[in-house]
């Protein structure tokens, strides 16, 4: 199994493959902050519900904003969250681990607290963001998904989605019917889109990872890209 980390050295990059989710029975999502859903894996997220794919979305921080907001933002932001999780898959079970925002790197439980969620749901699939990612809080979730996996008796699919840092795609996952309900989750985050140009920089991503699916970024069309560690 190649271990997503060592992905520079040992795995040469090719054109992505189409991301199938027939196969996929239940499904963990771990989500580091409010928004992370939406920009990062939004598209996949609305359409295993439309497939009625069970889901355990894990809100690992408490969105507090690590000290660059105000004190009332972590409870705020929850609600957005939920908000955003509604549209994108109402029937999602909702869990909140309430590490400390900017401090996930420091739970030296985290792995163990993934292995057993994993466990617990009997998932087949893991959806998580990408290990090397350069939001300490996403890497943090993503190495530790790696050591959790790497315990488990069956190990499952580890699936690794992009938010601050590129992933380098070996599957993209064509979401131009879902894009209208993920860019809507994300309008759910006014707290964050106050700081930043989160749904401009979105539309870029998803406009051109659509480069590599059939359509070849033609109008309207969007995708989101995953590594898939198998």
């Amino acid at each position: 199994m190649n271990n997503p980390l060592n992905l520079f050295n040992s795995v040469p990059l090719k054109a992505p493959l189409p991301l199938s989710i027939d196969d996929f029975k239940a499904v963990i999502v771990f989500i580091p902050h409010p928004d992370d859903e939406a920009i990062g894996c939004g598209g996949l997220i609305h359409k295993l519900f439309k497939q009625n794919v069970p889901m355990r979305i894990i809100l690992v921080t408490d969105g507090s904003g690590a000290g660059e907001l105000d004190e009332s933002a972590s409870d705020i932001r929850l609600n957005e969250f939920r908000e955003s999780v509604h549209l994108l898959n109402p029937n999602a079970q909702l869990e909140y681990w309430d590490i400390v925002d900017g401090r996930a790197s420091e739970d030296r439980l985290l792995h163990q607290k993934m292995e057993q969620s994993v466990i617990d749901f009997s998932a087949s699939h893991v959806v998580t963001p990408w290990a090397l990612d350069m939001h300490p809080d996403h890497s943090a979730v993503g190495k530790a998904l790696l050591k959790a996996n790497a315990n488990l008796s069956q190990p499952v699919t580890m699936i690794f989605y992009e938010v601050w840092s590129p992933v380098p795609a070996n599957r993209i996952l064509d979401i131009s019917e879902e894009y209208g309900i993920k860019k809507s989750a994300l309008e759910c985050h006014k707290t964050a889109l106050a700081c930043g140009g989160y749904v401009r920089a979105m539309h870029g991503l998803s406009s051109y990872r659509s480069l590599f699916t059939q359509s070849l970024s033609a109008d309207k069309t969007y995708a989101e890209a995953y590594f898939i560690d198998s």
